[in-house]
């Protein structure tokens, strides 16, 4: 049994889960585009197929999260959860990768791979 590259808990799966039903879909991707005033955002959007070599996680039969391939790096042990208050449902993901985020959260700064090696 191999780990998956990414944990998500049990709330942030019920939540894709139920994304996907509403969308009437399969499976979700999660790619890092670079934006944002720290440099990387988290873009999620359900998909028809799964590209080969992204990384497929089940999330129940037949109900995947798929990470992009080349985001995979930026997000290597990431967690992911759901917060939910009264006025808002929001992801929330512990990324040990980010070295900086910006004040609204919403994007994050990773140190250089090339810095890595």
């Amino acid at each position: 049994m191999t780990q998956d590259p990414i944990s998500i808990t049990h709330t942030a799966k019920l939540y894709f889960i139920n994304l996907l039903e509403k969308n009437n879909q399969n499976a979700l991707i999660l790619r890092v585009n670079s934006k944002g005033c720290s440099g990387n955002s988290y873009q999620l959007d359900t998909i028809a197929n799964i590209d080969p070599l992204d990384i497929k996680i089940e999330l129940e039969p037949a109900k995947f999260l798929a990470i992009e391939s080349k985001s995979l790096i930026k997000l290597w042990g990431t967690q992911i959860d759901v917060e939910s208050n009264n006025w808002a449902t929001n992801l929330i993901f512990n990324n040990p990768n980010s070295q900086q985020t910006c004040g609204c959260g919403k994007s994050f700064a990773v140190e250089s791979t090339c810095e890595k090696f």
